[in-house]
């Protein structure tokens, strides 16, 4: 009988006689020798096993392990060869690779200071047949093509969201917020946000991103190290910052056409009775102006009107279309050089006094046209050679009896909008809309 004994030679072992202890032959597992041959290779070895191995570290390099085969079921990506060129790296002096993200045929590589793309084998990394690569270069990661200018995600891979072709990240140290598409890299903070996104950036400590699938908005969260924060949102329609936010997330993501996000400040202690993860916009509820559960506030929207900015222009009334729970906080216009307003006007409420945060209601919206208005009254001192009439203020002449003079005086116009506490346990009347504010303007002439 013949007795097999183990070698070191690839798929092959040794077969002894059963006859002679001295009659070996050489049997391989599989087709691999010459018919006529009577020798074999060494050859090469199935595995190579470095008895010295340790953890290593490189922050500007990928590696790529084995596929898996779906229709046979054989599992690979455990396996990594290091006989094989398994690795890819960058360029090291862009610092290191912060986040990658795989779209068609390519892997995005975000570095600190560098946005690249690398061309990927899909079929070598998503084949079902488990077979090589199909490319003639018989690589997995080919080659890898850098964006033009520098810019990078810096040391925030948190910032980061995609949608369809276009992805948003932030890019701390040059102090800008990054929209990269088939077009290449926008910076979208220059729209009308340089500053605000340079100082809030400098010293930012945390910078999360997000992206809302449904009214196709990104949003970014900027915490600073005092645990202060901005939420802000760009919406792409407009080319534009649309607004400021005043929930804190430190993750957010679309799902099934539904925003989401989770808190970030999860060490206070009412954690036990607050949501940790919040789903937005949603219609089902009966409780409004809130987030993660937290007990209801006034919505506020500060906006500017800015019509013809470089002349002075006298802002007349208010006119607004939307819900009718609205009222206009405060009226102002810009500053002068010594940062004071200019001029400001009464609070206006509507005729729903009773909501919270009880307002000046020195005048009502009436509604015309399926819109509100209401004058502006102003209430400002009057100033040295301006004309009055003296029936309308006291003795000293400053402090005004009646509110029939309208019209605020400024470069442009400053409005916060407010509806109270609005919610169904606090009698509101459900969810609240602005659509869109206009103001009747006159041009002042020196």
């Amino acid at each position: 009988m013949a007795t097999t004994i183990d070698i070191g030679y690839f798929n092959s072992f040794f077969i002894q006689s059963a006859a002679s202890s001295d009659d070996w032959h050489v049997e391989e597992s599989r087709i691999k020798g010459e018919f006529n041959g009577v020798s074999v290779d060494l050859g090469v070895r199935a595995y190579v096993i470095d008895e010295t191995f340790s953890e290593e570290t490189r922050g500007n390099a990928m590696i790529f392990s084995g596929i898996y085969n779906s229709r046979t079921g054989v599992n690979k990506t455990n396996e990594f060869s290091v006989a094989e060129n398994i690795t890819k790296a960058v360029d090291s002096a862009n610092g290191t690779i912060q986040r990658l993200y795989a779209e068609d045929t390519n892997l995005l590589i975000l570095q600190e200071d560098k946005v690249s793309k690398a061309l990927i084998d899909k079929d070598a990394i998503f084949s079902a047949e488990g077979g090589g690569t199909v490319t003639s270069t018989n690589v997995v990661i080919g080659q890898i093509v850098p964006f033009a200018g520098k810019f990078g995600i810096s040391q925030n891979p948190e910032s980061f969201a995609a949608y369809g072709a276009d992805k948003y990240f932030a890019d701390k140290n040059r102090g800008l917020i990054i929209k990269l598409n088939n077009q290449g890299v926008i910076p979208i903070s220059e729209l009308g946000m340089r500053s605000f996104f340079r100082d809030e950036l400098k010293d930012a400590v945390r910078i999360s991103g997000g992206y809302d699938g449904y009214h196709k908005m990104y949003f970014v969260t900027i915490a600073q190290n005092d645990n202060t924060y901005k939420t802000l949102s760009y919406d792409d329609s407009v080319k534009g910052w649309t607004s400021l936010y005043t929930y804190n997330p430190k993750f957010s993501f679309s799902l099934n056409n539904n925003y989401y996000s989770i808190r970030a400040d999860l060490g206070v202690t009412s954690d036990f009775v607050r949501t940790n993860i919040w789903r937005h916009y949603d219609t089902t509820s009966t409780s409004f102006n809130q987030f993660y559960g937290v007990a209801p506030a006034a919505t506020t929207i500060e906006f500017f009107v800015n019509a013809n900015s470089n002349n002075k222009n006298v802002f007349k009334n208010i006119c607004y279309y939307g819900t009718d729970y609205w009222s206009v906080e405060t009226i102002r216009t810009n500053t002068d050089s010594f940062n004071r307003f200019l001029d400001s006007g009464l609070s206006i409420a509507n005729s729903k006094t009773s909501i919270g945060n009880a307002y000046v209601a020195d005048s009502v919206f009436y509604k015309k046209d399926n819109k509100y208005y209401a004058d502006i009254y102003n209430n400002t001192n009057i100033k040295e050679g301006e004309i009055y009439d003296p029936a309308h203020f006291d003795a000293a002449g400053t402090t005004r009896l009646q509110t029939d003079v309208t019209g605020v005086k400024g470069n442009y116009l400053k409005l916060k909008f407010s509806t109270g506490t609005n919610t169904a346990a606090h009698g509101g009347e459900g969810p609240q809309e602005l659509y869109s504010v206009d103001t009747n303007v006159s041009q002042m002439y020196n």
